[in-house]
């Protein structure tokens, strides 16, 4: 029976085989056998990878079992990093990375088969993946390392390594430039809406927020042309837009040199419908 176990040093999970039950001084099995696991007391000897031997209990050993598998038996562990790569001499070459189709476009082949990937799991076991089933489970990661170990170019990787850092790419700057999620900056509350702005001043007993719309506005005002008449509907010639108030708050520099703090600052935002 293989699997992962404490180690000794209580760092990570080592991967580990119960290679024999324990006897005492006279020979006898040490334990009892139970139906029950949790009143097993049955005692056995476990041999980590890098050779040192513990004795622990069978229940011990059910439990961390039952743990690492699913409902058919299978194991299942946790992808630490990809350490090594390698093929088998199947493997697409170069000159064969594209195709001809018959009406004459040409494109990149869509295949992985002759490589295998070296991973190393939370356990410290390491195995050989078939790079189809690497790039199913842990493309990113995968992906990366293709770039670092410079086989990104090669035709298995070539045709989906760019999409997949792309994708990666555009999932962070989406996570990054989420406004609407902040609250505060430097330990100031920042409204959402010109109603928030005043709510805020109101609270703060001062009038900074509104101060800034009207200095905002006023600056921009000058871009706008006062249309006189119905404007239930919008004119000939004319593009209805929306309006965006975009609040921030900052540090400044002074004429003499010294940082002030600047707490109400604003940004207007246009947008074409």
């Amino acid at each position: 029976m293989e699997l992962a176990l404490p180690s000794g040093d209580g760092a990570h999970p080592a991967f580990a085989r119960v290679t024999k039950r324990l006897r005492d001084a006279n020979g006898l099995p040490i334990g009892t056998a139970h139906d029950n696991p949790i009143l097993d007391s049955r005692m056995y000897e476990v041999e980590y990878q890098h050779g040192h031997k513990s004795a622990m209990a069978a229940n011990a050993i059910a439990q961390n079992l039952f743990a690492q598998v699913d409902a058919e038996g299978n194991c299942h562990v946790l992808f630490d990093e990809i350490i090594d790569h390698r093929t088998n001499g199947k493997e697409v070459k170069q000159q064969d990375a594209f195709l001809t189709t018959r009406l004459g476009t040409r494109g990149r082949r869509e295949a992985t088969i002759g490589w295998e990937i070296l991973v190393q799991w939370k356990d410290q076991s390491t195995s050989w993946i078939a790079l189809k089933d690497m790039k199913d489970s842990f493309p990113v990661q995968l992906a990366e390392y293709s770039v670092s170990a410079r086989i990104s170019q090669e035709p298995a990787f070539a045709w989906w390594v760019l999409l997949v850092l792309k994708k990666r790419n555009r999932i962070i700057d989406k996570v990054k430039s989420k406004y609407w999620v902040r609250t505060h900056k430097f330990g100031i509350r920042v409204p959402k809406s010109v109603n928030e702005a005043k709510r805020l001043d109101k609270s703060n007993g001062d009038t900074l927020w509104w101060d800034a719309i009207c200095k905002e506005m006023k600056n921009v005002r000058i871009a706008f042309e006062e249309f006189e008449g119905d404007v239930s509907a919008i004119p000939p010639g004319y593009q209805e837009i929306r309006c965006y108030m975009i609040f921030i708050s900052r540090w400044t520099r002074t004429s003499e040199g010294r940082l002030e703090w600047l707490q109400m600052g604003i940004g207007l935002r246009l947008r074409l419908l």
